[in-house]
């Protein structure tokens, strides 16, 4: 089901686990698809209310596509591959 959600013509043929699906339109995707966007927006939410006070650093493992910087300043991202 998730599949269909991100069905976009940038990603035809790839799998959603792979790499070039993320580099490519993810992030585009996400910001395009208004039930999704509203998905990860409240999924941020929910983990900027979950990270402890403080001036620590946060760090985000597996960053993606993702936008989670638009919530958490000066955010750390990290990615198992290439994805600029």
């Amino acid at each position: 089901m998730f599949k269909t959600w991100l069905a976009h013509p940038l990603t035809k043929g790839l799998d959603i686990d792979d790499p070039r699906t993320t580099h490519l339109t993810v992030r585009q995707i996400i910001q395009e698809k208004s039930f999704l966007r509203r998905i990860y927006q409240e999924w941020y939410r929910a983990i900027v209310a979950a990270l402890p006070p403080g001036q620590g650093a946060v760090l985000e493992l597996g960053a993606g596509g993702g936008f989670m910087s638009d919530f958490v300043p000066h955010l750390i991202t990290s990615e198992l591959f290439y994805c600029p």
